[in-house]
């Protein structure tokens, strides 16, 4: 049985789409030490799309008529994702979107066979607001990438603000590749903000990390949004940068969960063992994935275990279930006919161990908290 899909091997999300390619990688080789679907063993084949929409409505129109391919999987990001399921929308074939979680490949249109893993970007980073006003946050200042989940995210940082009465000092927007670290820090430590927020990527965040501590601005609150969230991001950004700033994750090692393949502590168990390092999000977004898509096609195979796409499509908007990622059904929104992952973005920091160790610790919401939150300052 092939599963065919796409990531970008180079660009400003590699990254992210690599860790994603390592969670499809490594549930297919557990489907298949469990027999893999229909008796017969799952062949994963990624090709590069250079995160590019353009290349990804090419590649997918090739493996929707291709007849050798059983089912896709989704690439990384929204603006290939969403040129990925024009074709597989109009071709008939079920797409489980990712790591895709901007409201524009949602909005207005009617999807019939496209469902969503990830958290709607727009609540990422809405729980570290609450946090920040809880610790005695009252002035914000916001720097967002001009691309599409940065700008969701922001959106929800807004609207979080509005909620919780937080006066708004700077909310600035910038090009993509065209930060300028050193000014939005001398910007917002001039303003008085004290509780600094980043809509970007995993890049913008190590950066900004860094410029904060080079500046010796201190608010109280830091929240950089996507980045914080993966392992070795204090390797990057630096150990004294990291301590205590937070960020969102639609996944945790913490939770307890089990899906279709493996518990989520098995899962960890075994990314952490064949890779020397323990899973980011986004291995766990990729893992959660194939979890859905097996069990969909494991309960609806035919006699002749074929896949019958229109009852694969039946299964993944109708049921009820758990990935690793925590409880997923499809939720209704608008004519927008798409599914959300039901376990909220949770918020984790970076904290001292108290023996010296920088540790990730989920802080929001309540519910899965491991630690209260520390001041960044």
């Amino acid at each position: 049985m092939i599963f065919k899909g796409t990531l970008a091997e180079g660009g400003a999300t590699a990254f992210e789409a690599a860790q994603m390619a390592a969670g499809y990688r490594l549930a297919v080789d557990m489907l298949n030490e469990q027999g893999g679907l229909g008796e017969r063993p799952v062949v994963l084949e990624l090709e590069d799309d250079r995160g590019d929409p353009a290349t990804s409505r090419v590649l997918y129109a090739g493996f929707v008529t291709d007849d050798s391919v059983d089912a896709v999987v989704a690439p990384f990001g929204p603006s290939v994702t969403a040129a990925a399921a024009e074709i597989t929308e109009l071709a008939g074939w079920p797409l489980i979107a990712t790591a895709a979680a901007a409201p524009s490949i949602w909005a207005g249109e009617a999807r019939a066979w496209t469902v969503q893993m990830a958290v709607p970007a727009r609540a990422w980073l809405q729980g570290s607001v609450e946090v920040a006003v809880d610790a005695g946050a009252t002035r914000l200042a916001l720097f967002t990438e001009e691309t599409a989940i940065p700008q969701a995210v922001a959106a929800g940082v807004r609207e979080a603000a509005q909620e919780a009465g937080l006066a708004v000092l700077i909310d600035s927007s910038y090009p993509a590749g065209e930060a300028d670290f050193a000014s939005f820090v001398t910007a917002a430590s001039d303003s008085g903000a004290d509780f600094l927020v980043s809509a970007g990527y995993r890049p913008v965040a190590v950066e900004l990390a860094r410029a904060v501590e080079l500046a010796g601005y201190e608010p109280l609150m830091m929240s950089l949004g996507i980045g914080p969230a993966d392992p070795t991001f204090p390797d990057d950004a630096g150990t004294d940068a990291s301590v205590c700033v937070m960020g969102h994750s639609p996944w945790a090692a913490s939770i307890d969960t089990h899906g279709f393949l493996a518990s989520n502590n098995t899962f960890v168990q075994r990314y952490t063992q064949e890779h020397g390092v323990a899973p980011g999000y986004h291995a766990a977004l990729g893992f959660g994935a194939i979890e859905l898509l097996a069990e969909a096609v494991s309960e609806t195979l035919t006699e002749d275990n074929e896949i019958d796409r229109v009852e694969l499509r039946d299964y993944l908007f109708g049921t009820a279930t758990e990935t690793i990622l925590g409880p997923f059904s499809v939720l209704a929104s608008g004519s927008n006919a798409g599914a959300q992952n039901l376990l909220s973005g949770l918020q984790i920091q970076w904290q001292d161990d108290g023996e010296g160790n920088l540790v990730q610790r989920t802080v929001h919401p309540e519910s899965h908290a491991e630690a209260e939150a520390c001041l960044y300052r």
